[in-house]
């Protein structure tokens, strides 16, 4: 992987330089960020020996190979989130690969927008999607209807795993296909916009043959699906009529069930609703926000079991817009990130069972290109209590967090960062599978690099 990328970045300044003769334009943009994290009991729990400091480095450059203004292609490259020292001294190999490679053109004669390839896809949210935000592989097209309604419709593909032989329950390559299709309206108005949307996925017989050990059954046997689906509804609203007041909202709805040979089936499907609202000032833009994802039931029993669970489903959800810490919305990676993810029974990337009740200043300015976050959070379980003991993040257990981060625009393309946080968790005094929560302290400084 690493030689074609090199060779894909040879042929991109090569392009670049003959331009003119081959009537393609060359384009470069990059998102580069280098951070330092010291965080004090990430894992909530001050016995446990774990790293508490680290530097880490994301590089991430989009190159643009532009024929005109109906079509070029895209590639961008990333290194992950490297962590200083982890490769030790000397080089690494598949350091560098692509996460993104697509074509992006209009179609002839009609104001018809196609992406063909591996692309970014965000559904629409408020203080980020819960079901989808990230780059896949798909067809995508979008085009306005009138001058006030439009429609963005795609399929994305998630796995294709091409293997051979094996019995028909463990056989990979037939019949496991995972795939969605999506269809977003955005609606704007005077003063509103919506979004509706609804998203359907199904997975093939093989998609996802797995070993499990049951009572009931044979230990170690691969069982397989025989039917699988899964569908999300939402809406996306944004209110901006009462300027400097903006509301913003949503509501999404998900059911997945399946079929699977040797369990008698599970089923789940569950709710979210988010709404915030700012008030945009000079100096300051104070901010609430809220945030409800339904929880399991008391009879739960995992994903295994013949019950119906209550958090709805998500593919790959990112929660970036409700905290710098305990969420992921810092853009300094390292253990100064989505902190709540060590707090078992909790995810920041999507649905997990809780709920968040937040209160913000944002974007304090006392000083030009210097800019700060003031935040306090309350975070607590949705999940039955019963569940405690099974580690899951319930209605008796509860988190607060507080942050402060500065921002200083040093150059017009690159900005000092400076995070500061801290989480006091609190669980029921019964829940045995958690017995630690002690509070957890921030500190994280870096650059970001825009270009």
């Amino acid at each position: 992987m690493k030689r074609l990328v090199t060779l894909a970045i040879m042929v991109a300044f090569i392009l670049g330089t003959v331009g003119m003769a081959k009537a393609i334009e060359f384009k470069a943009s990059g998102d580069w960020q280098i951070g330092i994290n010291a965080v004090k009991n990430p894992n909530f729990d001050s016995d446990e020996k774990v790293d508490e400091f680290m530097a880490t480095t994301r590089v991430r450059t989009t190159f643009e190979f532009i024929a005109n203004e109906n079509l070029r292609g895209v590639m961008r490259i990333h290194s992950g989130d490297r962590r200083w020292g982890a490769e030790g001294i000397g080089r690494e190999d598949d350091t560098f690969e692509y996460d993104r490679a697509y074509l992006d053109f209009m179609i002839p004669n009609s104001p018809v927008n196609m992406k063909v390839g591996k692309q970014p896809v965000t559904l629409p949210n408020t203080l980020g999607s819960h079901i989808f935000d990230e780059s896949i592989w798909g067809v995508t097209m979008n085009t306005p209807i009138t001058d006030e309604v439009g429609i963005n419709i795609g399929w994305l593909r998630q796995q294709d795993i091409v293997t051979a032989g094996g019995s028909d329950l463990t056989v990979r390559g037939k019949n496991d296909e995972l795939d969605y299709f999506y269809a977003i309206t955005p609606i704007t108005m005077d003063g509103f916009q919506i979004n509706p949307f609804f998203v359907y996925g199904m997975a093939g017989s093989s998609a996802y043959a797995y070993e499990v050990e049951l009572d009931e059954i044979e230990e170690d046997t691969i069982y397989s699906t025989r039917s699988s689906y899964v569908y999300w509804a939402g809406l996306n609203f944004t209110v901006d009529m009462f300027d400097p007041i903006v509301v913003m909202g949503d509501f999404n709805y998900g059911r997945h069930s399946s079929d699977q040979i040797g369990v008698v089936g599970n089923e789940t499907r569950g709710w979210i609703a988010a709404l915030a609202a700012q008030y945009h000032m000079d100096m300051v833009t104070p901010e609430v926000f809220f945030m409800y994802e339904s929880g399991h039931d008391d009879d739960y029993e995992g994903p295994l079991g013949q019950d119906r669970g209550g958090v709805m489903p998500s593919i790959a959800g990112d929660l970036f817009g409700v905290s710098t810490f305990a969420m992921s919305g810092s853009p300094l990676r390292g253990i100064g990130r989505a902190t709540l993810n060590n707090y078992a029974g909790i995810s920041a990337f999507g649905p997990s069972g809780k709920m968040a009740i937040g209160a913000k200043l944002g974007d304090i300015s006392f000083l030009d290109d210097v800019t700060h976050d003031l935040q306090v959070t309350y975070y607590q379980g949705t999940n039955d209590k019963d569940l405690r003991d099974d580690g899951y993040f319930t209605t008796r257990d509860k988190a607060w967090e507080v942050t402060f981060d500065t921002h200083y625009q040093m150059y017009e393309n690159l900005a000092a960062i400076l995070e500061l946080g801290y989480i006091a968790p609190s669980l029921s005094e019964d829940n045995v599978e958690r017995a630690e929560d002690d509070d957890a302290w921030k500190a994280a400084a870096g650059f970001r690099y825009l270009f």
